[in-house]
């Protein structure tokens, strides 16, 4: 029953029950209480999950692997990283075995709480004491790694993976392309993308969306939308982080054709532009000078109820500047005074830049004073 009410995330009443069946002076045994523990990780209840351990403990009924890992799972989930480690070390002091489960739920932890260089010594320890690794153990810690900026060590991670003969699936390429691409590596992004074809693993949005984000970190808007037109081929949905990236990709380099022509098509995909897609598309504009379409772009952001915020006004005033368009500039500043965007140093250093061509330092001064007031 108690398992039932885990899946259903129904902790609260798992805790009721508990309780009721002690009041009663019945005995509860190591199943009830993992199952209890378990309906706490649920819902990132890791306090009240090791209220539970402890409890077990006073009543003495001993704790198993099963419980442990229901532990650790609820204290990955809170984000307690270390405490996921320390119930790790408490096991062997109990003498209750590790199995793969408690390494894979501990890296989780570690890996949620930014901590790679911890997840890459459970490794070590897992090999050490011959605890099988699976694919769900190298991925998690390939993720470590990429959150860790470590995209040297999740392509070693990959490669042992391979001389292991563990299996790397569509989540295990997709933390290693993610990682090169926080790594400016956007060849090796490539290379993976490619490997994955060769070897017959499905690639998913998300893979294609790190692998473009990675060319546009590269400055590659070419192979951006190569990779783009083979999602297209291979039927896989793009979505809105996609075609951000993909246009990203062409601001990065002035191509702001192309930005536009994927603007456009994102509409007869019937994908939703959000502001970061409106900002990049703005901003290609404007790197190529094309500062009265960056001005439509801004205007029908409004009438599409996307957010315009700090950054998308900043990236048009730099778009009017660099079109010597002073005025426009000067009128966006006090339009984000009327409309409560915050303005920041980009937004001062931007209007200052598009004043000085015509002149009108003191009446940016002005209006920039007036925009910080409302």
């Amino acid at each position: 029953m108690l398992n039932g009410w885990a899946k259903k995330r129904q902790w609260q009443l798992a805790l009721d029950t508990l309780q009721s069946v002690a009041n009663e002076g019945r005995n509860l045994d190591v199943f009830v209480y993992s199952a209890a523990i378990s309906a706490c990780a649920e819902v990132s209840q890791w306090q009240k999950a090791l209220g539970l351990l402890w409890t077990m403990g006073s009543a003495k009924v001993d704790a198993n692997t099963i419980t442990y890992n229901a532990a650790i799972t609820a204290c990955g989930k809170g984000s307690q990283w270390l405490r996921a480690l320390g119930m790790l070390w408490e096991m062997d002091f109990a003498r209750v075995v590790a199995d793969t489960i408690t390494y894979n739920t501990a890296m989780s932890a570690c890996d949620r709480g930014g901590q790679w260089n911890q997840a890459l010594l459970l490794l070590r320890v897992m090999a050490s004491l011959r605890v099988t690794e699976n694919t769900i153990t190298c991925s998690t810690a390939i993720s470590a790694c990429e959150k860790g900026s470590q995209w040297h060590r999740s392509l070693h991670l990959l490669a042992v993976m391979r001389h292991d003969r563990v299996a790397a699936n569509t989540i295990t390429y997709n933390a290693a392309i993610s990682a090169c691409g926080t790594g400016m590596q956007w060849v090796h992004a490539i290379n993976l993308i490619r490997t994955m074809r060769n070897r017959r693993v499905a690639c998913d949005t998300i893979t294609y969306n790190t692998v473009i984000s990675a060319c546009e970190k590269g400055a590659q808007w070419r192979l951006a939308l190569r990779q783009l037109d083979d999602m297209k081929k291979m039927q896989v949905s793009a979505n809105t982080i996609t075609y951000s990236a993909a246009i990203s990709a062409c601001e990065r380099d002035s191509q702001w054709q192309q930005a536009l022509s994927l603007f456009g098509r994102m509409g007869h995909d019937r994908v939703v532009a959000n502001t970061v897609t409106c900002t990049a598309c703005i901003g290609a504009c404007g790197r190529g000078f094309q500062w009265l379409t960056s001005l439509v772009l801004l205007h029908g952001m409004r009438e599409a109820n996307v957010l315009a915020n700090t950054v998308t006004y900043n990236t048009s005033i730099i778009a009017c500047g660099m079109g010597q368009q002073w005025q426009q500039a000067l009128a966006l500043i006090a339009e984000m005074g009327t409309t409560r965007v915050p303005i920041d140093t980009v937004t001062s250093s931007a209007v200052a830049g598009s004043c000085h061509q015509g002149y009108q330092w003191l009446l940016a001064l002005r209006l920039l004073r007036s925009a910080g007031r409302a």
